[in-house]
């Protein structure tokens, strides 16, 4: 099945991982009025980028994703600002996360950052994780210093907490793309998915916000398509489109490398024939935590598979040392991500 929107579906497995109990209405704290206070006058000025050259970038970016072209320097570093979330997504593993939790600290920031090296030409730091980004009261603040070290400059958030105030910081630190998660276009549906929060609430946010960022940050929308969604995707994609959207990425769950047992691609080989050597993701898309190890993949819910710590070693000689080597871990054996 195609999409008649930005990207390509792939389809979605039938089988879903039995979902715990739902939380109360009042089991997560009130969105606050602004994420960052006082980000916005630290540090020299930020170089700003047209915004012409921030969709011709971010659909290189999406580019290379859907069709797994390689690089030569990563396409996307992903970097996890808190394992804090306040919502309870049905396909998001979260609460299986037996790794150690916490927030990154702003010194921790700069030496990842300093250890990342030069940004790539053709790539992206993204900041998300398994937990919610502007629920990190400095994320503006590692946006504009992401931001003066020569980065293009990426959040994904679920947008419970997004405002006009919010916004405005992260366009003064000169965040390049902000992606919201939203996957329903009715409260219904969003209920069932997202199992917490407001439909409405968020959808009142983004639209609130959408006048400040037009023509400067490039807003982008996801969608992850279940079992209870799937028949609101043309919905979803006319909705915003009338609204000034053109980038909307729909992508299928999955089983989050073997974590939901009961999903399934609907085709392609068992995950099993496929050692991670060929995956894009482990060479393409690096996973920083919170407390600067390098991961495998944002599937190891363990840690299991640190491949360095970037708070002290530089990516360059992490990379050095894996070079020519092969390495399978447990979670590549069960993995069905269809972006592998």
């Amino acid at each position: 099945m195609n999409s008649p929107f930005s990207f390509r579906w792939l389809g979605c497995g039938k089988g879903f991982v039995e979902s715990p109990p739902l939380p109360s209405d009042n089991a997560y704290p009130n969105p606050c009025p602004c994420a960052c206070p006082c980000p916005t006058k630290e540090g020299p000025e930020v170089a700003p980028t047209s915004f012409e050259e921030r969709k011709t970038r971010y659909r290189k970016i999406q580019d290379a994703f859907v069709h797994r072209r390689s690089s030569t320097s990563p396409v996307i570093v992903e970097i996890e600002p808190t394992t804090a979330c306040n919502l309870a997504c049905t396909f998001c593993p979260r609460a299986s996360l037996t790794r150690p939790e916490g927030r990154l600290s702003e010194e921790d920031f700069l030496s990842i950052l300093e250890n990342l090296g030069n940004p790539p030409d053709e790539g992206m730091l993204l900041f998300s994780g398994f937990g919610e980004p502007m629920q990190h009261e400095r994320i503006a603040v590692f946006v504009r210093q992401a931001k003066q070290a020569g980065w293009f400059c990426g959040i994904t958030t679920n947008g419970t907490r997004l405002s006009e105030p919010s916004a405005e910081g992260l366009l003064s630190a000169g965040l390049d793309v902000l992606q919201v998660s939203l996957h329903a276009v009715t409260e219904a549906t969003y209920r069932r998915v997202v199992r917490r929060g407001s439909y409405d609430d968020v959808v009142n946010r983004v639209e609130s916000i959408l006048p400040m960022c037009a023509d400067k940050i490039l807003l982008a929308l996801n969608f992850t398509v279940t079992p209870w969604n799937r028949e609101e995707i043309r919905g979803f994609g006319s909705y915003w489109r009338e609204r000034g959207i053109s980038h909307i990425n729909f992508s299928p769950c999955h089983n989050r490398g073997g974590h939901f047992r009961g999903l399934r691609q609907a085709s392609g080989p068992p995950p099993s024939t496929r050692a991670h050597a060929g995956c894009w993701t482990y060479r393409n898309a690096l996973y920083a935590t919170w407390d600067g190890r390098l991961l495998a993949c944002c599937n190891d819910l363990s840690g299991k598979t640190c491949r360095g710590d970037l708070r002290c070693t530089p990516l360059r000689e992490i990379l050095a040392r894996e070079k020519g080597r092969e390495h399978l871990f447990e979670i590549c054996l069960s993995c069905d991500f269809p972006f592998r």
